[in-house]
């Protein structure tokens, strides 16, 4: 049952094993629990090395910093997103009461509605600030947004004759700066847990 397109000298390979001296006496592998070039039996029930029960590739192992070791991210919120948040509820806290006081005044609830219409910059950096617990990168983004419209109406305003919200300006800015700042990027950047 030989090849006859087979060369003489492939016909008749020995395993690498086995000697190809004629002299030599022939060597059989000792009877081992494997052999060369087989696959391992796995007990009845029990999956592959390296494979979960379902031939699946079990979850990776738990890479991160060691018992005692800092972790690479903040687990608290750091200064500086904490002021920003104070910062932003003071804004939302003077603009309400300037709305409620011009509404007074002015014995109008349109008077009122005008005010806070005209700051709602400052009523969605609030919405937003409520959520810098969470930590999400589109806050972060969405909170510096909101200062940035919320200093370019203040200028706006001030050239028109309402130089007093310059201060409301010099406030988003430094609201921005905070948000800036390495720590801040780090703490909307880090994993989340859910």
């Amino acid at each position: 049952m030989s090849d006859p397109q087979m060369p003489e000298s492939s016909r008749h390979r020995q395993p690498y094993w086995q000697s190809s001296d004629p002299e030599q006496p022939q060597q059989q592998p000792t009877p081992g629990p494997f052999q060369h070039g087989q696959p391992h039996p796995q007990p009845y029930g029990q999956a592959a090395y390296g494979y979960g029960p379902y031939g699946q590739q079990p979850y990776p192992p738990h890479v991160g910093p060691g018992y005692g070791q800092p972790l690479p991210y903040p687990v608290e919120m750091p200064k500086s997103v904490r002021t920003a948040r104070i910062m932003v509820y003071l804004l939302f806290g003077l603009t309400f009461a300037v709305a409620v006081v011009a509404g007074a005044a002015d014995q109008s609830a349109r008077t009122a509605g005008f005010v806070l219409g005209a700051s709602v910059t400052n009523i969605v950096a609030f919405v937003l600030a409520l959520r810098f617990g969470t930590g999400r990168r589109g806050v972060h983004i969405g909170a510096i947004v909101c200062a940035s419209l919320g200093i370019l109406v203040a200028l706006g305003r001030a050239a028109q004759g309402q130089p007093q919200l310059l201060v409301g300006a010099v406030v988003q800015g430094v609201l921005i700066a905070q948000l800036a700042t390495a720590e801040a990027k780090t703490w909307f950047t880090r994993p989340r847990t859910r």
